[in-house]
């Protein structure tokens, strides 16, 4: 219930509570398994994902072909070539500006 103040979740049904729940759930197992694990460099936490379905994650991620083409052309190297620190991808049209 902590999860679901936190974060402002609604449910419209107990049917869709419980599903929430179980997804929490494993997400939750899942975090605590990374955790866990003494060789894991980083730290897992819940976030207002946390209880999302299998389609859910699916919608969030992947390739979009829409966004543009993969280009053929490769740039060469020269130390003449004039140099910066930072390259927006987003206005190139190559990623999307970041969602959540």
């Amino acid at each position: 219930m902590a999860y679901v103040s936190k974060y402002g979740k609604t449910y419209n049904t107990k049917t869709d509570y419980k599903m929430r729940q179980a997804n929490f759930m494993a997400t939750d197992a899942a975090i605590k398994a990374h955790n866990a694990d003494p060789e894991t460099t980083s730290e897992s936490g819940h976030n207002a994902m946390s209880d999302y379905t299998a389609s859910e994650w699916s919608n969030m991620k992947g390739y979009d072909s829409s966004i543009s083409a993969p280009s053929k052309n490769f740039a060469e190297y020269s130390e003449n070539s004039p140099h910066t620190d930072e390259i927006d991808w987003v206005s190139k049209g190559k990623v999307t500006p970041v969602q959540n």
